[in-house]
């Protein structure tokens, strides 16, 4: 046989050969091939879902053939690779998940696959001991509205990581949120919003409120200033200031600052809402008779020009919650919204990639 006559029978051997594989990868179910389906619908599988989920595989309508299928379980593929099935799952990964469906057609079992994207939260605590749920609040004033309920163990810390970009608005509302007090007393006396710029984190302002019985007490500074809360005048604080047209009296490193009655003196939708205006640098916070100007960071009559702040790298900031003077184990706080989101918005991690980097200067000298 002549080597041309050999190719030709290799070739048309090889060719029979896909063929047939072809033959059996549509129709020979027993040896566990399947055919593709042409369409699934399911629209109860969200896009994206944040770790942690529960979750339960849906039906599924697959069409194969002009024929409209029935799929009612599935196969839960993880993004590290490994198939699972169950009556219910627990997403405790972050990346892509597969849901593999199969039904028969007659003598052809026909495949299809539905995917989603499991995120990470934009939110955290920095220890195991401290815990962040989404849940019905039991201090906002309307009834049944849902938000953040973060548990604090001594010394820890709630972080939100998605950055707030103050320059996009003329207020930002930062963070509308409950310090929930613990029987008579409070679980912990002092709560403080930092926000830390994105870039450099030796750039950052804080707001506190600390409380006893009856009253709250409010302060503010940006880094290396002193803490600052505006008070207004009585017979014994006279004014020093003005800001926004009103005179206040300065209270400078002390627990008093600006004043105003305890929360929970009226817990039920009364909460602590920090406003930024991030152009004039004055920081309110709004509370039952409405928003209360707290300190503003280059007002050249509370800071000489060496304190006086220039605001931070780009305007965009982290923002984290850490109380502090703990009177029990743990303390709470609930949080309605973040940055002007609230809902299902707080919930769900956003479609985002961290990558602020900081920003290095490198002194060669």
């Amino acid at each position: 046989m002549s080597k041309t006559i050999k190719k030709l029978a290799i070739c048309i051997a090889l060719a029979l050969a896909s063929v047939a594989f072809v033959f059996v990868a549509v129709f020979n179910s027993n040896n566990g091939f399947y055919a593709k389906a042409n369409e699934i619908v399911c629209d109860e599988i969200s896009n994206e879902y944040v770790v942690g989920s529960s979750f339960t595989v849906p039906s599924a309508t697959i069409t194969y053939g002009g024929q409209e299928y029935q799929a009612t379980d599935g196969v839960l593929i993880y993004p590290d690779g490994v198939a699972r099935e169950s009556d219910s799952y627990v997403l405790n990964q972050t990346g892509k998940y597969t849901v593999i469906y199969t039904v028969k057609c007659g003598a052809i079992k026909v495949r299809a696959q539905k995917e989603f994207v499991v995120t990470e939260n934009s939110y955290s605590v920095s220890s195991s001991g401290s815990t962040v749920t989404y849940d019905t609040l039991q201090t906002a004033k309307k009834a049944d509205t849902k938000g953040l309920i973060v548990t604090f163990s001594g010394g820890d810390t709630f972080r939100y990581s998605k950055p707030i970009d103050l320059t996009k608005q003329e207020v930002t509302d930062l963070i509308f949120m409950y310090p929930v007090k613990g029987g008579d007393i409070h679980n912990a006396y002092i709560y403080t919003v930092t926000l830390t710029d994105c870039y450099d984190p030796s750039i950052y302002v804080n707001l506190i409120i600390s409380f006893d019985q009856d009253w709250e007490y409010i302060r503010a500074n940006a880094a290396g200033q002193d803490e600052v809360g505006l008070f207004v005048p009585d017979s014994r604080h006279p004014g020093e200031v003005e800001v926004d047209g009103e005179m206040y009296y300065i209270h400078r490193n002390n627990v008093w600052g600006a004043s105003g009655k305890s929360p929970h003196m009226d817990p039920k939708g009364y909460g602590c809402r920090w406003l930024y205006n991030y152009g004039e640098q004055k920081v309110y916070l709004e509370e039952r008779l409405g928003p209360k100007v707290i300190n503003q960071f280059n007002h050249p009559g509370i800071y000489d020009e060496k304190q006086r702040f220039n605001g931070f790298t780009t305007g965009e900031v982290y923002l984290s919650i850490k109380p502090s003077s703990y009177n029990a184990t743990y303390t709470q706080v609930e949080i309605e919204s973040i940055n002007g989101e609230s809902g299902e918005a707080l919930r769900l991690a956003s479609d985002y990639k961290d990558d602020k980097a900081p920003i290095l200067t490198v002194d060669f000298n």
